[in-house]
């Protein structure tokens, strides 16, 4: 058969995947993005009924996962150094 291939992936004795690392790399980032969107929908759910704030909780929940995962992939290895 041929030699086997070899992955592309390198890493040091320093590197270290690790569990929770998307959260605890990016938790400060989190937050913020988090504090963003609350504020953004603050006035509007103040003013709501019982059903609209439902959709909007659905909607604010949407719209942080969103922004969340276009700066930590949920679905990404993070090393810790």
């Amino acid at each position: 058969m041929g030699t086997p291939r070899r992955s592309g992936v390198v890493a040091d004795s320093h590197q270290r995947i690790v569990a929770g690392g998307r959260r605890r790399i990016i938790s400060d980032e989190i937050d913020r993005i988090r504090r963003e969107v609350r504020e953004r929908y603050a006035e509007e759910l103040s003013e709501a009924g019982l059903l609209r704030r439902l959709r909007l909780r659905l909607r604010i929940r949407k719209k942080m996962q969103t922004r969340i995962d276009k700066v930590a992939p949920s679905r990404g290895l993070y090393a810790k150094r």
